[in-house]
């Protein structure tokens, strides 16, 4: 069954834009002492479902399949994405459940539930697509970005924390 491969594509592409943290990216070594900034991301349901209908409509999935009328709910302290999966003739409910929290400045995912049609996504799949969603979530961190509280509901999703402020030392020869 090659469906699954949606689910990783969708929840790797929710990861990117729930928390965006390359725009936070810095480029230059940091002083002992550097001085730190305070930053927060909001993101709205409206946004990300936005974001995710544009990136499925570009990328067919596995075996020629799609991601038709997705949509991002984020209550509860829960991320819900619900759409359907379109292979061919037949198409059907898909439904991803998951959270987001921090631990030790890193924003950590975890998928809860994950259905599509009358199906549920096998667990061994699950933390599968989670850890693939982890990964790209890493690579969007970087090492001057400091995650301190991720808070979903009231369909937004608030991300703050701090960024240590680059401290370029310039010597002239």
């Amino acid at each position: 069954m090659h469906t699954p491969r949606s689910g990783v594509a969708l929840a790797a592409r929710l990861g990117c834009a729930l928390l965006m943290l390359g725009l936070l990216a810095g480029g230059a070594a940091a002083a002992p002492n550097p001085p730190t900034q305070e930053w927060t991301v909001e993101i709205d349901e409206a946004a990300l479902t936005r974001d995710v209908a544009m990136w499925a409509a570009q990328q067919p999935l596995a075996e020629g399949a799609r991601v038709r009328n997705p949509k991002v709910e984020l209550r509860d302290d829960q991320i819900v994405l619900t759409g359907e999966v379109e292979a061919g003739w037949l198409v059907q409910p898909a439904t991803l459940v998951a959270s987001a929290s921090v631990d030790g400045g890193r924003a950590l995912v975890r998928i809860h539930s994950a259905r599509i049609g009358p199906v549920d996504v096998p667990q061994p799949i699950q933390r599968q697509l989670e850890r693939q969603l982890q990964e790209q979530l890493d690579r969007a961190s970087t090492d001057d970005v400091v995650v301190k509280s991720l808070r979903i509901g009231d369909g937004r999703l608030i991300a703050s924390g701090t960024r240590v402020t680059p401290v370029r030392l310039g010597y002239t020869w």
